[in-house]
């Protein structure tokens, strides 16, 4: 995963990539000290269209199957 950190130091802003259950001193690029705070960023958002998915559902049907078959009752066990 890739990080944003600020160096309380120097005030420089840089990535580092690193695991997501890492959990290590990072140390500026620019001046060498350790530090640096870790800053929040946005997420990406991916969008589609839901109902055209590809995406399966633990039961192995197409959402479009899955709802068309809890509207017929075809379905046992699966909640919507």
């Amino acid at each position: 995963m890739r990080y944003d950190y600020k160096c309380s130091d120097c005030e420089i802003v840089f990535e580092v990539t690193h695991g997501i259950m890492d959990d290590n001193e990072v140390e500026c690029p620019n001046c060498g000290g350790f530090n640096t705070d870790k800053l929040i960023t946005g997420v990406p958002a991916i969008v589609m269209n839901w109902w055209n998915a590809a995406a399966s559902d633990s039961a192995g049907l197409t959402h479009k199957r899955f709802f068309s078959a809890v509207e017929k009752g075809d379905v046992d066990g699966c909640y919507a």
